[in-house]
């Protein structure tokens, strides 16, 4: 940031110079480095003159946000306190007011500003009333003047002396001077005040989050939470701006109607029943207004949701050509918004003609009834009374508008506070009698993720949670004393105060978080019993699990693995049943959770850094290698979400997070499915089975079933049961046969042969029996107490000190004015000069239609025309409807034009976003690029024309006033130039700070949201690691620095006001001297006077006005930044191309890669390095390398998400690079690693043009077995559907029916109805008893339900497996002719795997395939595998090709997986390729060579359903475990008689013996 960082070198510098010339040199600092806000002194608060060397500061050089005031008041951990500590309390009361609760600690403020105010209101009384007795006094000396002096010494008349006159415009000077300094203190102190609790509530929301339960965090769209932070806490912050006038201007309305009494008398009590009549108007408007923001902020939640998940699923959007369908979403939301906004405008309208019009028409109708009853009025009277109707004007104007601030602010303030009282996922304190150190225990637990069980366990959780809170362990009683303790700091003492006896317990002090508040965790009372309508999740779970044991969870998609680890969180409600776990938790979750830091960050997650154990870390995760080729080590910034790593990277980061945290226990949550098969072979010996874990207790859901014969414990779950447990010799004595992918004994077998013979040739040798007991002593070590060990392996040396540290940087903020091309923009997009024309002359007849109508009332009681009463009321009152149609048409032409500018300013931001590269997502946090969506979106709709429309009045009404004066005063035209120039230079002396104080404080905003949805990402694992302090902690510097800016700010505008007024006061006494000095008419000397007055108001308001707008055009200017980098290339095919193409190109699908060159961003190193290989029509290659050789790089180089640097991609002789983005990426299909799903249905998911009928749709699910899944949501929909009824709960609407009681007719009919029902259930009953299965009744209605069944964010109703058979349908349902496979089943079983596999060759035959895979056992059929390295090919062939080369990369690769498992692969390369070569040998199709491949690798599913929808019957523990895993000779359960090509487990292995005799024989 500029100076900021100079600062921070600029000593150095000056020293370094100083050591090299061998002279003394000061170093002088730029200006503005070493500057700080001076602690500002009560006395000088009082003008603020502490705020002058800022503002000269920012007149001469950009601000930066170290200059901001860092009020002590605005601590967020003072205000979170007393906000958390009053709304405990409200939560004891049957309905919690979360607004008694903001009130703790703020009444004070209240108070005083309260006090503040109403001496400003009061001393804005003495205006009128002097001028009053100067205009009295003006026309006594003019009828004196005017009369002979013997009529004037006779008739005795007195008139009071200049001199006193001179007094009243002293008067006239102090009391404006006094409300000034009374008003300035208290719109700054309100501002403070409303900045505590806009911050007090924005901590509770983030706090709230961490501690919400799934359900609820479901229940509860990402984009109505980033809502609640960004707009609902703000709009309370507005309101406290007009929270005094809420009461203060029905009083000051009385004061004034009082003052009129002595001027018009009984009159005003007409003036009073019009301001009756108006009031009701007013508040009906207010309500109206009110209405439409929360059916507006409605649709925002919903378009800021879409967004969301448009931003952070771009780039499978991208993948999918969807841009158009999201923008359609986006856009749909839009367009109601946009709907919304023009009637606003409208009923803005009416509002604006009650606010302006107002005043004239109370004036018209006191004075028409005061003249029509006879009564004379003479000018001073007059004049005073339309200078306290000018009183009235801002009051009764902004009354209305401060009411739909208040509601605005009451509507958000529900909305929280609902918020706050979602359900929590409630944290027992860990008991060491009961759970030592280390155990894991579950006791019959059933578990839902069901929303409609979480609703039922709110009270129960609720209750559970007051009972902890009342009565507090030692453990909690310290947490909840201070909330925000440093546990990485804590000493972590028993609860029983003993100390620990264990090397395991010592070391769990150095955790995140003290062993103190390591939890059992729950979600709700023990004793709560299921709602009868819940879909259980997983039921009759026992489990138990002790230190230096590995637990392995197996089993089939979707059958509750990751929910179990999620139970032991505290993620999923427990409905019954216990759960506990001893000591502190690191969890490893199945998507890795990465936050936008450095790796280093990552890794550590708010522990202190331990530098042995840290490199130790790293070693464990293999990611040795990975840090040698980033930029700058540890150091490198890896962005949001960890876009810059690959899946296998991101991995073993998480991996590299739990091993550094030392905890406990540790849960797994399939962490190798995502890394190669070495390497996740490596993790497996090193990590979880090495000394990294031994002594820990490891629960591990995994797929990979060749491992479990190393487990202590083998959990089976199916259908939300465990279908059998134990130890893997008991399952194997109880029948279980893995022997295809396990071969144990083998391996064992051989290790000990290799061992005996190491031992024979040590006793030959003992130099090298000395080296390898070495070598085994150094294996042996515990890599994490001692990480000396790896100093050689993980190299930490940052060589690029600058190099992606900042990836995304800190966010950009302009510099200067707002720029004209901004005003251009904004401008243009609500219509130009079309709309401005017509808006200029509306303005003008306004201001003349205004100041005609007061120069009329001085005419009429002056009876300047000698005209009947009739004349001057007639045309006193035609003047005031001019003014009043006047004022509508300018204020709803002006505001549709505002309207029109947002609408399309957006679209056109929406559609630029849509447009623009992977590289910009990669380099702008989605936090960012939301807050232009959300935060400057609703600026520019709401604020900005608010702003704008009361500049551009005040700016006229300025110019009127001074036309007026000059006109009056005749002498006061000589100060209008210079005055107008002291004007001019304070706006422009202030403007520049106010310009960089607003930008300061819109981009220390940004991170809060940022890191906000970050933390919402990844709730879970910061909940397991207990890291919640640490995010909090984080979340609240960014709170405080961004109301330090905005307190600042404040203090700026407080400033400007005060300098203002003083020039406002010069303007009046000016004035008043001139109208006593220049004997004019005191009718035209009233109406200077009374414009003077207003002057003040309305100069201050118009530069506040000026300032406020200049500030929210930086919301414009933010949108405007991202209008201008560079779009990818056209989403359609130039026409002369276009033309060349076949209309079902691509038509074959051959692929020819030709000298391919890749780099991410122009400044970065080339990641693919000239590769060439061609891909033939239909043809199956595998992409194999490690992490970071370029298989993922050259899947993004074929959709163009990164445009190549060199050489080109033919397909089917077309270079891509001449086809338009939407065309050429419609045509391919992608299944990702990190599967994507969003906000919608099922069958908008899996279909979003809808172009597939619902049978297509069928087919496609059925093929990837996802129908019980997609069925069970639709059972789910059906009864949330029955729960509600058409309109919610009770009919429709959502209203209760009235309490009536039934007639007999009526009971009758419900019997009948109950009779019938029952005689269904039965005849259903008996269908299933005899099929022996589920009967669905109504087939037709239970698809369409199921297909139209609510999908959550992120696909978070569906495990992560089953979001990959998602992604797999997809696929389907497009019928390219080119598919790509990257990792696709990573996060599935190994049946599913064998299922999609299937489905692959059976569905995508015909395709052409490129798979990037991590289990080699899913590319040893295909045509050819392509090795890649560094970004070079370094093998192209068949697998049995490269296999025959000992020394290949290929073969290295395979024998990595272990010996046995290598001949096992190795088998069926050589299989595949006899199976082909036979094919084609007998002329057969290909197809023919696919099927027998399909067959012949076709395994019996272990974990697939047997029986109907609702898979295997429930089995009780330690049952036969015969089918886990496949057997391979077997097609299914009803097949009957296996397929003739197939080649069993059996021959596999007898041809692996034949290979190996025959290699013996050589």
């Amino acid at each position: 940031m500029g100076e900021a960082s100079g600062g921070a070198k600029g000593p150095a510098k000056g020293h370094d110079a100083e050591s090299a010339v061998g002279v003394e040199m000061e170093y002088k600092p730029k200006l503005g480095e070493t500057w700080r806000y001076p602690q500002p002194r009560w006395w000088s608060r009082i003008l603020f003159l502490d705020t002058d060397s800022l503002i000269w500061l920012g007149y001469r050089t950009r601000l930066e946000p170290e200059h901001m005031y860092a009020d002590p008041g605005v601590s967020t951990q003072l205000l979170i306190n007393n906000l958390d500590s009053s709304w405990q309390e409200q939560l004891k009361l049957p309905k919690p007011d979360l607004k008694r609760a903001l009130l703790r600690g703020n009444v004070g403020g209240l108070v005083i500003t309260g006090i503040l105010y109403g001496v400003a209101q009061a001393c804005s009384l003495a205006g009128p009333l002097l001028l009053r007795r100067i205009v009295q006094g003006l026309q006594c000396q003019s009828i004196l003047r005017k009369m002979p002096a013997e009529v004037a010494a006779a008739s005795g008349m007195t008139c009071e002396p200049t001199s006193k006159l001179y007094f009243y415009i002293i008067g006239l000077f102090l009391a404006p001077a006094i409300q000034s300094l009374c008003e300035n203190q208290q719109q700054y102190l309100l501002y403070r005040l409303g900045t505590r609790m806009r911050n007090a509530l924005m901590a509770a929301i983030y706090r709230k989050c961490l501690r919400l339960s799934n359900a609820a965090i479901q229940a509860e769209s990402t984009g109505k939470v980033v809502t609640l932070m960004s707009n609902d806490a703000q709009k309370l912050q507005d309101a406290m701006f007009a929270i005094h006038a809420m009461w203060g201007s029905p009083c000051y309305i009385v004061a004034v109607l009082v003052l009129l009494w002595f001027e018009v008398g009984w009159a005003t009590f007409v003036g009073l029943g019009v301001m009756l009549v108006m009031v009701p108007l007013t508040g009906k408007l207010a309500m109206k207004l009110g209405m439409l923001r929360r059916e507006l902020i409605g649709w925002t939640d919903k378009r800021v949701g879409r967004m969301n998940e448009l931003i952070n699923g771009i780039q499978m959007i991208k993948f999918y050509a969807w841009e158009e369908s999201f923008r359609a979403a986006v856009m749909a939301a839009r367009n109601q918004e946009a709907r919304i906004l023009r009637r606003t405008a409208l009923w803005q309208g009416f509002f604006g003609l009650l606010l302006f019009y107002g005043p004239v028409a109370v004036a018209l109708f006191v004075f028409g009834s005061y003249s029509l009853a006879g009564q004379a009025l003479s000018p001073a009277h007059a004049y005073t009374a339309l200078a306290l109707f000018s009183l009235l004007r801002f009051p009764m104007s902004f009354l209305p508008m401060l009411v739909t601030m208040v509601v605005n602010a009451l509507v958000a303030i529900k909305r929280i506070g609902d918020f706050l009282t979602r359900q929590e996922a409630a944290l027992e304190p860990w008991n060491m009698e009961t759970t030592p150190v280390g155990v894991v225990r579950i006791k019959d637990g059933c578990f839902s993720w069901d929303t409609a069980a979480n609703a039922g366990q709110d009270t129960a959780g609720k209750e559970a949670q007051q009972q902890q809170k009342e009565q507090p362990t030692a453990a909690t009683a310290a947490a909840t004393a201070n909330p925000l303790a440093d546990g990485k700091a804590a000493q972590a003492a028993p609860a029983d105060g003993k100390p620990h006896t264990d090397a395991s317990s010592a070391a769990s002090s150095e955790g995140n978080a003290s062993a103190d508040v390591a939890a059992a965790v729950t979600t709700a009372a023990p004793d709560a019993k299921p709602a009868s309508d819940t879909r259980m999740t997983l039921t009759d779970i026992n489990l138990e699990a002790r230190p230096g044991t590995l637990t392995m969870i197996v089993g089939g998609v979707g059958c509750g693995k990751s929910s179990l680890l999620s139970s032991l969180i505290g993620h999923i409600s427990r409905l019954s049943g216990s759960v506990e776990v001893g000591g502190r938790i690191a969890y490893v979750a199945q998507s890795a959770w990465i936050m936008n830091a450095t790796l280093q960050e990552n890794v550590l997650m708010g522990n202190p850094m331990d530098a042995e154990r840290y490199r130790a870390a790293l070693e464990a995760a293999q990611l040795g290698p990975d840090l040698a080729i980033l930029p700058n080590g540890d150091l490198t910034e890896i962005g949001d979400r960890g876009i810059t790593l690959s899946g296998g990277q991101k991995q073993r980061v998480s991996i590299a997070r739990a091993i550094y945290d030392n905890a406990d226990v540790y849960l797994l949550d399939d962490p190798l499915s995502a890394v190669d098969s070495h390497v996740g072979r490596a993790l497996f010996e090193q990590v979880i089975r090495g000394p990294v874990l031994r002594s820990k207790t490891v629960l591990l859901v995994t797929n990979a079933l060749q491992y479990l014969p190393q487990s202590d414990h083998v959990v089976w779950l199916e259908g939300g049961h465990i279908r059998a447990e134990g130890t893997f010799s008991q399952l194997q004595e109880q029948g279980l046969n893995i022997a295809e992918l396990v071969h144990h004994a083998e391996d064992e077998e051989e290790a000990k042969k290799e061992k005996e013979d190491e031992e024979a040739a040590n006793r030959k040798d003992p130099a090298k029996a000395a080296a390898a007991a070495t070598k085994d002593a150094k294996t042996a070590a515990d890599k994490v107490a001692a990480g000396k060990a790896m100093d050689n392996k993980v190299t930490l040396t940052r060589q690029a000190t600058d190099a992606n540290r900042n990836l995304t940087g800190i966010e950009v903020r302009e510099s200067g004015s707002i720029s004209a091309s901004v005003i251009k923009l904004y401008f243009f997009a609500g219509g130009g000069w079309i709309y401005m024309i017509p808006l200029v002359f509306l303005f003008a007849l306004e201001q003349g239609s205004r100041v005609y109508t007061d120069t009329w009332v001085g005419n009429w009681f002056g009876d300047k025309y000698g005209e009947t009463l009739g004349f001057y009321l007639g045309i006193y009152f035609m003047l005031g409807v001019v003014y009043g149609l006047a004022t509508f048409l300018r204020s709803t032409t002006f505001l549709f034009f505002c309207v029109r500018s947002a609408v399309s300013v957006h679209n056109q931001l929406l559609d630029h976003i849509l447009a623009l590269p992977k590289s910009f997502f990669d380099t702008n946090p989605s936090g960012r690029i939301l807050n232009r969506f959300s935060r400057d979106t609703d600026i520019m709709d709401a604020t900005l024309p608010a702003s704008l429309i009361q500049f551009v009045g005040a700016v006229m009404t300025y110019i009127s006033i001074l036309i007026v004066i000059a006109i009056a005063t005749k002498w006061f035209a000589i100060a209008l130039p210079p005055l107008t120039i002291i004007y001019f230079f304070i706006q422009r002396y202030y403007i520049p700070s106010a310009r960089e104080l607003q930008r300061i404080e819109s981009v220390s905003r940004s991170p809060i949201y940022s890191r906000f949805a970050e933390a919402l990402a990844g709730v879970a694992t910061i909940r397991a690691y207990r890291a919640e302090s640490h995010f909090t902690a984080a979340s609240d510097v960014l709170m405080e620095r961004n109301a330090h800016a905005f307190v600042t700010q404040k203090l700026a505008a407080g400033w400007l006001a005060c300098r203002l007024d003083m020039l406002g006061l010069t303007v009046l006494t000016l004035c008043g001297a001139l109208v006593i000095q220049g004997g004019i008419d005191p009718g035209m000397a009233g109406l200077a006077l009374v414009y003077a007055l207003d002057l003040t108001r309305f100069l201050k308001h118009g530069t506040n006005m000026a300032s406020k707008s200049e500030a929210d055009f930086n919301s414009v200017e933010r949108i405007a930044q991202y209008l201008e980098p560079e779009q990818e290339a056209r989403p359609d095919t130039p026409p002369e191309v276009a033309a060349t193409l076949p209309a079902e190109w691509p038509e074959h699908g051959q692929i020819v890669v030709q000298d391919l060159q890749l780099r991410y961003r122009p400044e970065m190193p080339l990641v693919l390095r000239g590769i060439s290989f061609t891909v033939e029509a239909s043809e199956k290659v595998g992409l194999v390398g490690r992490t970071g050789s370029g298989k993922s790089s050259l899947l993004l180089a074929l959709f163009r998400m990164v445009e190549p640097a060199g050489g080109r991609i033919l397909i089917d002789g077309v270079d891509i690079c001449t086809l338009g983005l939407r065309h050429l990426r419609s045509r391919m299909s992608i299944i990702p690693q990190d599967p994507f799903m969003f906000n919608g249905t099922v069958r908008h998911n899996l279909d979003p043009f809808d172009t597939a009928q619902d049978h297509e749709l069928w087919q496609a699910i059925d093929a990837v077995g996802l129908r019980s899944a997609i069925y069970a949501l639709g059972v789910e929909k059906k009864a949330e559907e029955g729960k509600a009824g058409p309109g919610g709960p009770g009919g429709p609407g959502g209203r209760k029916p009235p309490s009536r009681r039934p007639s007999k007719k009526q009971i009758a009919a419900e019997e009948a109805h109950a009779a019938q029902e029952a005689a269904a259930a039965k005849e259903v009953a008996e269908r299933k008893a005899s099929s022996g299965g589920d009967v669905v009744v109504d087939v037709e209605a239970q698809k369409k339900r199921a297909l139209d069944a609510k999908v959550v964010d992120g696909g978070a109703n569906f495990s992560l497996g089953q979001r990959q058979l998602f992604c797999l349908a997809r696929a389907m349902l497009r019928k390219s002719r080119i598919l790509m496979l990257d990792e696709a089943t990573a996060s599935v079983d190994v049946d599913t795997d064998s299922q999609i596999q299937g489905a692959l060759r059976l569905q995508f035959g015909e395709c052409t395939c490129l798979t990037i895979a991590h289990r080699l056992n899913t590319i040893m059929d295909a045509d050819r595998v392509v090795v890649l390295d560094a970004g070079k090919v370094v093998e192209n062939g068949e697998p049995a090709a490269l296999l025959a080369k000992e020394e290949g990369v290929f073969t290295g690769m395979v024998d990595q997986t272990g010996r046995a498992s290598s001949r096992y692969l190795k088998n069926m390369a050589r299989t595949a390729s006899a199976v082909r070569a036979e094919v084609a040998a007998s002329g057969s199709p290909k197809a023919h060579a696919v099927e027998r491949i399909r067959s012949l690798f076709h395994t019996n599913a272990s974990f697939a359903a047997r029986s109907g929808p609702s898979g295997v019957p429930y089995v009780p523990s330690k049952s036969r475990l015969a089918d886990m895993v496949p057997e391979g000779d077997v097609v299914g359960a009803g097949s009957g008689a296996a397929t003739p090509q197939r080649m069993a487990t059996s021959e596999l292995q007898v041809a692996d013996q034949d290979a190996k005799s025959t290699s013996a024989k050589e």
